[in-house]
This record gives structure tokens, sequence and C-alpha cells, in this order.
């Protein structure tokens, strides 16, 4: 059978892949739906049909027949950091398998960007948001909030926050991991965070390893924090500022393994012996941290768990209509070859 030819400003419908395919509308439903329940020479047909025809169903048309959600939205700060490409790709795949769209956009770590993303993905319909951390302005959780969008925020755990949150304690995190470098002999040490405005995961974290030293009776200056974007060249040159300015540093806690990176490369060119002459330590357990020489100490974060979760959830209470539950999801040290061992 020719098909007939159509504009391109006419969109295929389920009727046109029935007609095409000579069989019924309910035919053509059930290959969508329930392919088992077909002949295999009825399932080629309706395929060869589709095909010709390049017909694609209306998710949303769907979504409102079967009161299920066609599409999920998360907003995310970059593309660029393998941590949320870690996590969101599981939570695609989690979705995937339910026949649901998660449809990602990032903000550059901008507020406002994440405002105007919020409400582009309202009004593309997506039924329910995941967003990064908990340090925003209010009026995007009252955006939210006030058209019933079920939503979570994730990658942070703070017991304080009134968002449910599917994520990490950052601070603690960071607090133990300065307890590993005080017991490893460490007194003096520097700290390269990431940009604290807007968020609370490098804030808790640059906090968490600053309590732990004040708690055991060494402070750290705040001449000896510094904060920089995620990228290696950014955090080598604050390794030489650190070391310029307090020579006989002996660790460096860095607020992710990508500084951590950059931190270990540049020790390297300057000739300093990692960890014998100074330690490093990261944050989130990349695969990166597997391939540097020596392998890098830190802390591991299950971010495909995490996203796993995060997707369940939000699909739990658009399908249940039940409030988003708040999980705080464990971490762990990954003790390898960066941090010197205790004498």
């Amino acid at each position: 059978m020719d098909a007939t030819p159509r504009s391109k400003a006419t969109r295929v419908t389920l009727r046109d892949v029935a007609t095409e395919a000579g069989v019924s509308t309910a035919t053509v439903s059930r290959y969508l739906n329930n392919q088992a329940a077909l002949k295999p020479d009825t399932i080629r047909e309706v395929e060869r049909a589709i095909e010709r025809l390049g017909y694609y169903p209306d998710l949303n048309a769907r979504a409102l027949a079967t009161r299920r959600p066609s599409t999920l939205g998360a907003i995310i700060p970059t593309t660029e950091n393998a941590i949320f490409a870690e996590g969101v790709e599981a939570m695609q795949s989690w979705l995937m398998a339910r026949d649901i769209m998660l449809m990602t956009v990032s903000t550059r770590y901008n507020p406002d960007v994440e405002f105007e993303q919020v409400r582009r993905l309202v009004a593309h319909g997506v039924s329910a948001l995941m967003l990064i951390g908990n340090a925003r302005p209010e009026k995007t959780i009252q955006f939210i909030r006030s058209h019933n969008i079920p939503f979570c925020t994730a990658w942070s755990f703070q017991a304080e926050s009134d968002n449910p949150q599917i994520g990490f304690n950052n601070f603690e995190a960071a607090y133990q991991m300065g307890e590993k470098l005080i017991g490893s002999g460490h007194r003096q040490i520097g700290i390269i965070g990431g940009v604290t405005h807007y968020n609370d995961r490098a804030t808790d974290r640059i906090q968490g390893i600053r309590q732990c030293f004040a708690d055991h009776g060494y402070p750290i200056d705040d001449d000896m924090v510094l904060e920089t974007p995620y990228h290696p060249e950014d955090s080598a040159v604050a390794l030489d500022h650190l070391l310029a300015k307090a020579p006989s540093l002996t660790a460096i806690f860095c607020g992710n393994d990508v500084l951590a990176a950059g931190a270990l490369h540049r020790a390297h060119e300057r000739g300093i012996v990692v960890p014998d002459e100074l330690s490093i330590t990261g944050f989130d357990d990349i695969a990166l941290a597997k391939i540097l020489r020596p392998q890098l100490t830190t802390i591991h974060l299950p971010h495909r768990f995490m996203g796993e979760m995060a997707a369940q959830a939000l699909y739990d209470a658009v399908i249940n209509h039940e409030p988003v539950k708040s999980l705080e999801i464990p971490f762990s040290i990954r003790d390898r070859g960066t941090l010197r061992k205790p004498d």
C-alpha cells in the first residue's frame, strides 16, 4: 500500500498507522502497549507502517489518557561535571524502563537561569522535577509548589531543610575526611573548594572540614581556604597560592575529585612527592580517581544509586499522589594512595 503524501506540518496519527497497516486502531494501540498480545505478522505490518509514515506516539496525550507521567525534568548546574552525568544517566535509565522521558537542562550555577529553566519545564508539562542542592532563591521553590509539581533536591542532605531531599550529608562526609587527615598526622592543611555562592554542597564540604579541625584544636585560617571553579587548571593555580602562603602545609583537602586532579598534577610538576611530602584528598569518587597516579583518596558517593532513588521517589509521587519522602544516601571513604599513612 502506498503511503499518502502528507504535509510536513500534519502530525501522523494512530488512525493513520492503522489504515496504512490495514488493522484497527485498537491493534496499533496494543502494539504500542503490549506486543505480546499480537501475532508476529501483525507486529511486522504495524512496524512497517510506522516506519513508512514516520509515526511517533504523543506521550502527553497518552499521559492524560492513562494518568501516568510522560516526562520528568532534571535541572543540573552543568553537563561538564562527571558526578551529575553519572547520577542523571542512572535516573534516565530507571525512567526509560518505565516508558518515561527525562528532560535535562543546565544552569551554569546561575540561580536566575535555574528559575527560568524551572518555568520552561513546567510550561512543557513535566510531571515532576529534580533540582540540585538546597541553595537558591525562595521564589523558585514557591513557583514549583504553586503549580503542585512534585520535586526533590539531590546531591545534598541537610537536616534543617524543609525540601524533600535525596542526597548526601556533605558536611558530615567532609568532617570524617578531616578525622582521617588528623589521624594521619596532619595539623596544617589547605582547602581548595568549589565556589560557594548558591552552592550548599561546596559550602558544607568546606565548613565540615574546618569544623573538624577546629574541634580538634587545629583551626584553619581563612587565607588557607580558596574557592575556585571546578576546573583542574584553577585548582593547580590554587595549590601554587596556598604553598606560596604556607610552604609547610602537609595536606590539601579538595572539594571534589576534579579539583584534586588539578592539584595532584601541579604537585607532580613542582617535584612534590605525593603523599610523602604532601597529601591530597578528593570528594565524589568519580572514575578519574582510580586512574590518577597515585590513586586518589576520596569520599565515595554512590551517584548512580542516588539517581535511581530520585527517579523512583518522583515517579511514586506522581503515580500515588504522595509527598516525596526524603532519603539520606550513605557515603564512605576510599583510602587509596594520596594520603600518607600514620607514622
